[in-house]
Parts: structure tokens; sequence; C-alpha cells
């Protein structure tokens, strides 16, 4: 994927590369659980230069990133820790910034690696809808 079609971006620092663009923060979710303090493990595809730097470049790395023991595990951390609120408005919980990044990384590592649990957090939070801009980079990656 280029810069002018668009990236998946994490917002992650790290000191450890090649992953220091990818490991997003970690601490203590509303419900307690060990999870994202911020929407650092959300992705959103777009075009700025902070996403030219920590974007997911490709299907392979966003497979990797779901691979990786420390990152995968988070992430899906994260998403069973949204799917344990009691609430499934999306803007309420994150903003609506923060909620199209929920999408999007929903949808780009349901698609990279289908999960009942990514479909299911899809379902619930977006209505089943995924992100069309991520699904076109996909089709153009």
């Amino acid at each position: 994927m280029t810069p002018t079609t668009g990236r998946w971006s994490v917002s992650s620092k790290c000191s450890d590369p090649p992953m220091r663009r990818r490991l997003p923060r970690y601490g203590a979710t509303p419900s307690g659980r060990t999870g994202s303090g911020s929407s650092s493990c959300s992705l959103r595809v777009c075009r700025s230069q902070k996403v030219r730097f920590y974007g997911i470049r490709s299907v392979d790395e966003a497979r990797t990133y779901l691979d990786h023991p420390v990152l995968g595990t988070r992430y899906r951390d994260c998403v069973t820790a949204l799917q344990d609120l009691p609430i499934s408005d999306p803007v309420a919980v994150f903003g609506a910034i923060d909620a199209m990044k929920l999408r999007s990384s929903l949808t780009l590592f349901e698609a990279v690696q289908p999960s009942a649990l990514l479909a299911s957090a899809l379902d619930r939070w977006f209505g089943g809808e995924r992100d069309a801009e991520t699904l076109q980079l996909l089709g153009a990656d």
C-alpha cells in the first residue's frame, strides 16, 4: 500500500525495531480488565504523515500484528473488553473519530484473519457493517 492510497495506522511507540511502530500502550479498560488505555490498539485508514510512519503497510503486516504474541493478544483483549461493556454505542464510548478507527481495525483484522470475536464485535458495535474504505484498500493491496 502506498501513501497515496492510504494506510492503516496504529498509534503506538516502542523502542524495539521493527515493532516500535506497532506496540500499543496498555493499561486498564473501563471494565477493569487489562487492555488499551486509549484508542491505541485501534487502526484507521487515512493519509496523514503520522499514519504513513505508524501505518500497517500490507495484509501480511496485519497478519503479523495479529500473530505477534504481545500485539495480537492485546488487540483481542481490547476487543473482548469492549464486548463486556454494558453499552454498544461506539461514539458514546470512544467519540466519533476513534469509533471510525475501531470499525476500520475490526474490518481489517477480520478480513485478514477471520474470527468469531471480531465478527461479533462488528455486529454488535456497527450493525455488521464493515468499513468501506478499509475494504476498498484491501482490494487494492
